[in-house]
Parts: structure tokens; C-alpha cells; sequence
């Protein structure tokens, strides 16, 4: 239990993520059809794959600590 709370308990999937994926399986369904496109949802799973193996071990296996800065308005409104 200490390893998924470790490593897998922290991640969170944006909907960019999700959209990539489908993107991903609408490409998958498209070569089905069109067999000239073979090659191309397999290169572009790849690299949503490499990507977020990538952004997975900087956030986790990395000892610094990502450099953010948060851009919001001076006020904040309560809707006045």
C-alpha cells in the first residue's frame, strides 16, 4: 500500500491527458480505415507515452522541486 500511495497516489490526470488519448483512439480508427496511416497513431502513442513517463519521473525522482508561479488577479471577487 505504501507504494501506490507513494507513486501513484500523487498523480493527477488532466483532461488534456484524456483528450490525447482519444485523439490516440480516433487515430487508431482512422488507420483502420485508411491503411496509409499506420504508422502514425503508433508514433503518436509513443509520444504521449514518453511525455508522461517524462513529467512522472520529474515530479517524483527529482529533488528539486518544480518552479511555479501562480497568476491570479490582485483582487479577488466575492461577486459583489
Amino acid at each position: 500500500m505504501e507504494f501506490i500511495d507513494k507513486y501513484i497516489g500523487g498523480v493527477f490526470l488532466s483532461r488534456r491527458f484524456y483528450i490525447s488519448l482519444a485523439g490516440s483512439i480516433a487515430l487508431f480508427l482512422l488507420a483502420y480505415f485508411i491503411p496509409l496511416l499506420t504508422i502514425l497513431p503508433f508514433v503518436f502513442l509513443f509520444a504521449l507515452i514518453v511525455f508522461f513517463i517524462g513529467e512522472y519521473f520529474m515530479l517524483f525522482f527529482t529533488k528539486r522541486l518544480p518552479l511555479v508561479k501562480r497568476i491570479i488577479a490582485d483582487r479577488l471577487s466575492l461577486a459583489e
